[in-house]
């Protein structure tokens, strides 16, 4: 309900000449009194029937835009009953004060009660048309609302599917290998033969593994054994990676997340022979498990790829924990902490 016609500069135009005319027109019904419709463009009347009309819209017009700006923030009144009882009383108050100054002040006496009663009868009526269109406007534009959102929801849901599915690709690495293989089919068979296996391993264990929500850290670290196969093929055995076996042992993780994070780090780190890169994992002090890597961030960065990696992590990990994961960088080392999931087993007493 973006823009309403009752703002329309068109509308604005004729709907004070159509409501004075039905208005005329339902007055001379009323009387009793249809002859008189031949003076219709002569008639005093008339141009008044037209002038309340006027004050009609534009007071009606009025009260829908403050109601809009206004209604939604009383959040303990309704925005309909508002429009409804303001449109009512000023409905009456216009007629019948427009009514009052045109008989004073153009006739000469006075209306009677009679001529009240009709004026705002008639008004009320168009006043109760309005308020059931503008009804009708209100409910379909909030249920259109509601299934734009549904719809942009679902959209956001495909657009980060097609997000985590790309990561998970990662065509960086599957080209890099490629590349790496096509040298070592030419110069070591044996060698080449590993790192399809590594290759298979590592998109296998990817891929395959979406539909679980945890494993066991174990699980996860042969794949990360295989990933730190491909990436020393290609960085020339300069990452080392460590450990510590019974610190972290029955942890368990989201699938994917150590091997996602490794290949960040790896990607974003300048590595060479005499600065390797050194990575190890170790369960904190604080409930959290990290992975520590020294710092020597590359001058060009995939930040959007970092940010896309740990806000991915992040909405897996809010099923399982309260706890945020953390990107620390400290002096010549950086941390990401994640949140410790550790398998317990529960004993059943039976009595």
């Amino acid at each position: 309900m973006k823009q309403l016609f009752f703002h329309n500069p068109l509308y604005r135009l004729l709907a004070p000449i159509v409501f004075g005319l039905m208005v005329y027109l339902m007055i001379l019904l009323l009387n009793n009194n249809v002859n008189q419709i031949y003076t219709l463009f002569t008639s005093e009347e008339v141009y008044l029937c037209i002038g309340l009309g006027l004050l009609f819209t534009e007071s009606f017009r009025l009260i829908t835009y403050v109601n809009k700006k206004v209604g939604n923030k009383m959040g303990f009144i309704n925005p309909l009953l508002i429009q409804f009882t303001f449109s009512f009383i000023v409905t009456v108050l216009l007629v019948s004060g427009g009514l009052s100054v045109y008989f004073n002040y153009f006739i000469g006496y006075a209306p009677s009660r009679i001529e009240y009663q009709i004026f705002n009868g008639i008004f009320i009526f168009l006043n109760l048309l309005l308020n059931l269109v503008y009804l009708s406007i209100y409910y379909s534009g909030k249920e259109n609302t509601l299934y734009i959102d549904a719809e942009r929801k679902k959209n956001q849901g495909v657009e980060l599917e097609l997000l985590d599915y790309k990561r998970d690709i990662n065509p960086t690495l599957l080209y890099q290998s490629l590349e790496k293989l096509i040298v070592l089919v030419h110069e070591d068979t044996n060698k080449a033969e590993e790192l399809i296996d590594d290759l298979s391993t590592v998109y296998r264990y990817i891929l395959g593994s979406k539909q679980m929500e945890l494993v066991q850290l174990d699980t996860e670290l042969i794949v990360v054994s295989s990933l730190l196969h491909l990436l020393n093929e290609i960085h020339g055995g300069n990452i080392h990676f460590d450990h510590d076996s019974d610190g972290v042992k029955n942890l368990q993780v989201v699938p994917g997340t150590i091997v996602g994070i490794i290949e960040q780090i790896v990607r974003n780190t300048i590595i060479t022979n005499s600065t390797p890169l050194m990575i190890s994992i170790f369960r904190g002090s604080d409930g959290y498990m990290e992975i520590k890597h020294n710092l020597r961030d590359r001058l060009v960065k995939k930040k959007e790829e970092e940010k896309l990696l740990i806000e991915t992590m992040q909405r897996a990990y809010n099923y399982f924990s309260d706890k945020p994961i953390v990107r620390v960088k400290a002096f010549e080392e950086s941390f990401y902490k994640i949140p410790e999931l550790a398998f317990v087993e529960e004993k059943v007493l039976i009595g």
